[in-house]
């Protein structure tokens, strides 16, 4: 195999040419609702006789190969540029201790998208095996192959062009609402809503994403309106009934159905004999959020 290799370029055990290898390919925009599959399935590698190979120039491809570097899989890193200075101390151990191998086949600093396209090539030349985390339609190198698996199925709105607009916002509930107007390669737009949030049931961060297409924008923009309009109005409302009502409300009143996860942890604490101060500091919620929910004497 090493033969048919230029390896003027390398850094670490070469020796890694000759194992059996699985190569790991990507496309350089993964939807964000992927992005866990393809977390989960590098994490579940655990063959330490087996080598994985792949690059390492975007994201995605840089958490695959850190997972390996963690979990001591051995690694061969293929760059469509020239080799960079090796910084970050886990690559640093990983040569020393024999388990990776840096290859590069290219001098130029920048990359380009015929070096991509050499860097599949080789990649794809040292693999009895390949694992595609998520693919567009462009990605031909692999078309007719049969030892290919596919992490994620494609969808229309995967094959997008380029991002018109990115915007983040802090939700109250403690995630974090995503928002990404895309243009397809045929012209139209759409707006890609996606909620990023911790999990307490899997320990990990999560993803939902809802895909708008441009010809429904501009309505739900007028609904927004109006159900903004509505909550001002119920909320007025409200606050004068509970102004006239003896006693008011407590902060627990105020807890949204996604907020019952947070109700169940404060009262299990409690039956398990926690103080408050202590459900505080393990939940982070607010003593007036706790009152409202045990009891201002509990």
């Amino acid at each position: 195999m090493s033969e048919t290799i230029n390896l003027s370029g390398h850094v670490g055990n070469i020796g890694l040419i000759d194992y059996p290898h699985t190569a790991f390919l990507c496309s350089r925009i993964v939807p964000t609702q992927n992005i866990n599959t393809i977390i989960e399935w590098a994490e579940g590698i655990t063959d330490q006789s087996h080598c994985m190979v792949c690059g390492c120039q975007t994201s995605i491809e840089y958490q695959v190969v850190q997972i390996f570097l963690r979990n001591r899989i051995p690694v061969i890193v293929i760059f469509s540029t020239a080799i960079p200075d090796i910084t970050d101390n886990e690559w640093k151990v990983a040569i020393e201790e024999r388990r990776l191998l840096i290859l590069s086949e290219q001098n130029d600093e920048k990359p380009s998208n015929d070096a991509y396209q050499k860097r599949n090539a080789l990649i794809l030349e040292l693999c009895s095996s390949i694992v595609v985390g998520h693919c567009t339609r462009g990605g031909h190198q692999i078309l007719g192959r049969s030892n290919v698996t596919f992490l994620t199925s494609y969808s229309e709105y995967d094959n997008q062009d380029r991002s018109l607009w990115s915007k983040s916002h802090r939700m109250s509930d403690g995630g974090t609402l995503l928002l990404n107007l895309r243009t397809l390669n045929h012209g139209n737009a759409y707006l890609e809503l996606t909620k990023a949030y911790y999990s307490q049931i899997s320990h990990k961060t999560e993803y939902t994403t809802v895909y708008i297409p441009q010809s429904d924008i501009s309505a739900l923009q007028g609904l927004f309106m109006d159900a903004e309009m509505m909550k001002n109005n119920y909320l007025s409302q409200q606050e004068y009934s509970r102004m006239a009502a003896p006693g008011g409300y407590s902060a627990a009143d105020a807890l949204m159905p996604w907020d019952d996860d947070i109700k169940a942890q404060i009262i299990r604490l409690s039956h398990e004999g926690f103080t408050k101060n202590q459900i505080a500091a393990k939940t982070g919620a607010s003593m007036n959020l706790i009152n409202g929910i045990l009891g201002v004497e509990s």
